[in-house]
C-alpha cells in the first residue's frame, strides 16, 4: 500500500514520517509544497503521473488562526481550494483521503463536547475554510475520512508548548487566556491513528466518514500552560487573562472539546489523558532542556 503525506514538513507529517519506520508493510511518500504544492493543479497532476497512490493523509493546511484574517484568500486557498483539488484527484484516481480537519469549526457555544454530527458553525476565517474544506469532501463521492483534532504540539513547528517553554529565557511571568477550554494532543499519538486507519482502510470504502480524535480530559490555555511549567519545573509565573482583554483579530471557540466515543468504539482505542501525553512529550525534549538550549 502506497501512502501519500502531504505537508510532511508540518508537526504532523513529521511525525507520521517517524512513526513510519515502524510499519514494514506500507510505503510512504513524504512530500510538503516544494514537490507538491495543493493548491496547484498542473502540479498535483505532474505528481500523479509518475506515482501510484492508494491513500493520501492530507496535513497541508494554513494553520495561523490570527494571521488568516488578514490573508483569508491565501487561507482559503490552502485549505479549502487545496483540499477541493485533493478530492479532485481522489475522484479521478480513486483515491482514499485522511483529511485532518478541527475543533474550529464549531462555534464554542456549547457546553458539552461536540459529537461528529453536530452543526458547524465556524466563527474565524480559518475555521471557516477548514469547514468548507470538510464540505468538498462531504459532498464528493470518494473514500475518505474527516479528522477533526485540537491543540496540537510536537517536537517541530511553533506550537504552545514550545513557546511556553522557550518564553521562560526571556520572562519571568507570562499572560495567558483562562476562558478558552480544549483538548491539548500529541501529535504522535494522532500519526499512529492516522496510520491505524490505513491500515483497517476496508471500514471506510466508498462512504466518508467524520471522526473525532484528541488526547482525553480537557483544560484551558491557562491550565495548559501551568501543567507544562509544573513539569519543566521552569520559572515562570502564568497569570490567567479573559479574551476579550487580548483584543485578537480572530475569534477563537471558547469551549470546543471534542467527544471521542466513535473513534474509541470503531477502532477499540484507548486514548491518553493529555497531561500523560504531555509528560511523555516533553520526556523526549528532556523536559524542555533541549529547547532552552537552541
Amino acid at each position: 500500500m502506497q501512502i501519500l503525506v502531504t505537508g510532511s514538513k508540518g508537526q504532523l507529517g513529521r511525525s507520521i514520517k517517524k512513526l513510519s519506520k515502524n510499519y514494514k508493510n506500507l510505503s510512504f511518500v513524504f512530500a510538503d509544497i516544494d514537490s507538491f504544492d495543493i493548491t496547484d493543479e498542473i502540479s498535483i497532476n505532474s505528481f500523479f503521473e509518475e506515482k501510484e497512490i492508494d491513500i493520501i493523509i492530507n496535513c497541508a493546511a494554513y494553520t495561523n488562526v490570527e494571521y488568516a484574517e488578514s490573508e483569508p484568500e491565501l487561507c482559503c486557498k490552502v485549505n479549502h481550494h487545496g483540499t477541493k483539488n485533493l478530492v479532485s484527484i481522489c475522484t479521478k484516481k480513486r483515491i482514499k483521503l485522511i483529511h485532518i480537519s478541527t475543533d474550529y469549526v464549531f462555534n464554542g457555544k456549547s457546553k458539552n463536547p461536540y459529537f461528529e454530527s453536530d452543526k458547524t458553525d465556524p466563527i474565524s476565517v480559518y475555521g471557516n475554510s477548514k469547514d468548507l474544506a470538510e464540505k468538498e469532501i462531504l459532498k464528493s463521492s470518494i473514500s475518505a475520512i474527516i479528522l477533526r483534532t485540537s491543540w496540537l504540539y510536537d517536537t517541530n513547528g511553533k506550537n504552545f508548548v514550545n513557546t511556553i517553554i522557550k518564553a521562560s529565557k526571556h520572562n519571568k511571568s507570562l499572560k495567558v487566556v483562562s476562558d478558552q477550554f480544549g483538548t491539548p494532543t500529541y501529535c504522535t499519538d494522532l500519526g499512529n491513528i492516522c496510520i491505524r486507519m490505513c491500515l483497517d482502510f476496508k471500514k471506510w470504502l466508498n462512504k466518508t466518514e467524520i471522526y473525532h480524535y484528541s488526547n482525553e480530559g480537557f483544560c484551558s490555555w491557562y491550565e495548559f500552560a501551568n501543567e507544562i511549567v509544573k513539569i519543566c519545573n521552569i520559572n515562570l509565573k502564568i497569570f490567567p487573562v479573559k479574551t476579550e482583554s487580548l483584543n485578537q483579530k480572530a475569534a477563537r471557540p471558547l469551549y470546543s472539546v471534542l467527544n471521542k466515543t466513535k473513534i474509541k468504539s470503531n477502532y477499540k482505542l484507548e486514548i491518553n489523558d493529555w497531561k500523560l501525553s504531555l509528560k511523555k512529550y516533553l520526556n523526549t525534549i528532556n523536559y524542555g532542556t533541549d529547547l532552552l538550549k537552541s
